[in-house]
Formats: structure tokens, C-alpha cells, sequence
């Protein structure tokens, strides 16, 4: 994620309030914005992207335990992750690897993330959106969920699963 609207970072941080993970991964990480936003409620903290110029941003900012470049789509979880943050991800993978994925996720009890209601163009690197998702395919894969809406900025679901 290169840049996330100012209303999903403020939607994690009260999300994170009172919480605390041993591990958590920040699929597609980007310039590692939200894992400042993590940091305070992680012991030990993942950065997963695959634009490198943006994983060097994240790496230079100090508060990743371990940057990995990868396509999330391939990269294996730490058998012990206790939380996923995908924040404005979701949409730039085709929809079938998004089911794939979120289905992969089950054995992981905690994950957060949110994806536009609509097709908007990206704020940077060219990373384009190619699937939309819908509150009722989220809440299918056991998520809560809720409308995020911004002055200028894209309406967003943010979802939220805890087990």
C-alpha cells in the first residue's frame, strides 16, 4: 500500500486500542506508514511488499523487525502470526487470489483490512485496482464490517475478524 487515506489509518489506530499481538504481518506494507501505527501493539512486526522502492522507504523508517519483499501472494506466514493487516490491498489482486488468500488466512485468529467500494485511481507506483469486494463477500469469509466514508477520499469498507 503506497498511501493510505488518512481515515483507514485513524480507523486502525482506534481498531488497535487496548490490543496487543505477539506477531502481526502488514501485507502489503509499502512505505511502512501503518506500521508506525502498529508498532505500540506488536512485539514482533512483518513488513510484506513487492515493490522494493517502497520496502526501502519502510526499512528506513526503523519499525519493522523484518522486511520482506514478496508478492503476498506466495509468501508463507510464520506458523505463530496472531494478526494480519492488509489495508488497501485486497483490490489489486485479481478477486479469485483474494478468495484464496482470505481462505489461507483461516488459521490466523486475527486480521484487519479494507479495500475501496469502488474503482478510483491509485495514489501512486501505478499499482492498479482490478477487484472489487463487497460487505457480503467479506462478512462471508467471517468479517465484521463498516462503510468508512471521507471528504475526497474513496468510501472504503474496513473489516475486522477476530477469533
Amino acid at each position: 500500500m503506497a498511501l493510505s487515506p488518512l481515515m483507514v489509518r485513524n480507523a486502525l489506530k482506534r481498531e488497535l486500542q487496548n490490543k496487543h499481538f505477539n506477531i502481526a504481518v502488514d501485507l502489503g506494507c509499502g512505505t511502512g506508514d501503518l506500521g508506525i501505527v502498529l508498532r505500540p501493539n506488536v512485539d514482533y512486526l512483518i513488513g510484506v511488499d513487492i515493490l522494493e522502492n517502497l520496502l526501502q522507504q519502510a526499512t528506513e523508517k526503523n519499525v519493522y523487525d523484518e522486511v520482506v519483499h514478496s508478492d503476498i501472494r506466495l509468501y508463507y506466514l510464520p506458523s505463530d502470526t496472531n494478526l494480519i493487516v492488509m489495508l488497501e490491498v485486497l483490490e489489486h489482486i485479481p478477486h479469485d487470489c483474494g478468495e484464496k488468500l482470505l481462505r489461507s488466512f483461516y488459521r490466523v485468529p486475527n486480521i484487519i483490512l479494507s479495500t475501496p467500494l469502488k474503482f478510483f485511481k491509485p495514489f501512486s507506483q501505478g499499482m492498479e485496482h482490478v477487484s472489487l469486494w463487497t460487505e457480503q463477500e467479506l462478512r462471508d469469509f467471517s468479517f465484521q464490517t463498516r462503510i468508512l466514508h471521507g471528504l475526497f477520499q474513496p468510501t472504503t469498507i474496513f473489516a475486522t475478524r477476530y477469533f
